[in-house]
């Protein structure tokens, strides 16, 4: 698993591993702030070497070697100052009456300092004055026994007793830190028990373009191809459709098994993927609820789409286990010739646009995002036209009035014979040329026309108009450089 897995893995499981964290530093402050603060006096104690002055310069030497050499005489000292007894009778010398539930409250701790002959003596307990006074008192309770005991190694004090202000324990602010990691581990701990624990099912889910019930793409997949074919449409100037399309079943759909209920959903989803063209892309985005995504597809394309796929809807029945419903289609359309927009804008234009054919009698209604390219709203001329920068004489005037006019065939044929007929008897052959061009484009357009009810596209009329003149105007040059060679 990559280090980006682990991240995504903590990042999705926040929801356990926040509360998990806070949890554990509040049970730590809680637990620490109930506990009884303990407080510690320490005081240190230093033995020596007592000698007679009369003691020969080799038995001194032999005593301090002793002395610094043994460290069984601090272990003792330690013995004798953290025993019973001397505990027992500091007790008494501070005017209480020793208990075992008070000697288990006040330990004693005696300590050698590394290489040295001091001993560090420390006292904790829940009350600070009692912690201060019975230092004092094992302090001159060990030191009589020890002096009495061994008179040639006496011990003396070297620091007073010092009581120190905070309380020893509870640290609150570690406390707090290693219940926050704790809880942090813990939380870490159980995201990830949770991931591995995931059925395969949906670990598959999550990683596939293909919803399992319907047999569609799913919402993640058409997200990232629609993104890229808005750039794509935006970079080429080409249009671009996006469909939303509901599905309203009969009233029985509601009470028919939920296996059913998807066997007949897959059914019309396989009835929309066979209805659209095979580069466009049907996905399911929610309950009864399909995505489509048309590309280099406009407006008027994607309607005469829409329309044939609500005529099959309404002529096909569908059946599951004995089970027959219908479905009552509409359709949502947004479309854009090339324009800068992004998947949210378009998804939330298309979803208008769905509530919108909700109230139409076809239920189709399509939004244009962007105007047409060529369209009369784009208020396009000569000069953001393709071929702009030829001189063309009366393109512009061609251009305008075919903006709001209508180009028939007949139109065409006769332009193509007006064309034909300015040439002279020698250019026979350059003629014919030009009457292949304009019957061909003539024919173009009344197969457009014919096909969208005597009416062509605005791009395609503009271009065939552009395309006529280039073809007229090259016929009367060549005319006029023949007649010129003949004079």
């Amino acid at each position: 698993m990559e280090l980006r897995e682990y991240f995504r893995v903590i990042f999705k499981s926040w929801w356990i591993i926040i509360p998990l964290t806070f949890i554990a530093l509040t049970v730590s402050l809680i637990f620490s702030y109930s506990r009884t603060p303990i407080y510690e006096a320490t005081a240190t104690y230093i033995t020596r070497l007592s000698t007679p002055s009369n003691t020969d310069v080799n038995t001194t030497v032999f005593a301090m070697d002793t002395l610094q050499g043994r460290q069984g005489i601090a272990i003792s000292y330690c013995q004798v100052i953290t025993g019973v007894r001397t505990r027992e009778d500091a007790f008494r010398l501070a005017g209480l009456e020793p208990t075992p539930e008070l000697l288990e409250k006040y330990p004693v701790q005696c300590t050698n300092l590394p290489e040295t002959n001091v001993l560090r003596v420390a006292v904790q307990g829940p009350s600070p004055s009692l912690v201060e006074s019975y230092s004092r008192a094992i302090g001159i309770v060990g030191t009589a026994d020890i002096n009495n005991r061994f008179s040639v190694f006496p011990l003396d004090q070297l620091d007073p007793v010092i009581l120190a202000e905070d309380p020893v324990s509870p640290k609150y602010f570690q406390t707090a830190v290693l219940g926050s990691a704790l809880g942090l581990v813990i939380g870490v701990a159980v995201s990830f028990l949770l991931e591995y624990l995931r059925s395969p099912l949906e670990r598959l889910e999550a990683s596939t373009i293909r919803n399992m019930q319907l047999g569609t793409y799913n919402e993640r997949y058409f997200r990232e191809r629609f993104e890229q074919e808005i750039d794509r449409a935006h970079a080429r100037n080409r249009p671009i459709t996006m469909a939303i399309v509901r599905l309203r079943p009969t009233e029985d759909f509601e009470i028919y098994p939920e296996v059913t209920q998807f066997k007949l959903l897959r059914a019309a989803a396989n009835l929309m993927q066979n209805a659209v063209h095979q580069r466009n892309l049907v996905a399911s985005l929610g309950p009864r609820t399909f995505g489509v995504l048309l590309a280099e597809t406009s407006g008027d394309e994607a309607l005469e789409v829409f329309r044939h796929l609500h005529e099959d809807f309404r002529a096909n029945s569908f059946e599951a286990e004995g089970y027959i419903t219908n479905f009552e289609v509409t359709s949502g359309l947004v479309t854009s010739s090339g324009g800068e927009i992004g998947y949210k804008s378009m998804l939330d234009k298309t979803f208008v646009a769905l509530d919108v054919a909700d109230e139409k009698d076809d239920r189709i209604y399509l939004v244009r995002a962007t105007p047409r390219p060529f369209g009369p709203e784009s208020g396009a001329s000569s000069a953001s036209l393709p071929f702009g920068n030829i001189d063309i004489p009366g393109m512009e005037e061609e251009a305008s009035r075919g903006a709001a006019s209508v180009w028939t065939t007949g139109e065409r044929g006769s332009r193509s014979g007006q064309g034909q007929a300015s040439t002279g008897s020698g250019q026979k052959q350059q003629g014919e040329a030009s009457g292949w061009r304009d019957s061909d484009v003539g024919s173009s357009g009344g197969s457009q026309a014919s096909g969208s009810q005597g009416t062509c596209d605005d791009q395609d009329f503009i271009l065939g108009k552009i395309f006529n003149s280039i073809t007229e105007n090259l016929v009367s040059q060549d005319d006029d450089e023949s007649s010129g060679g003949k004079d």
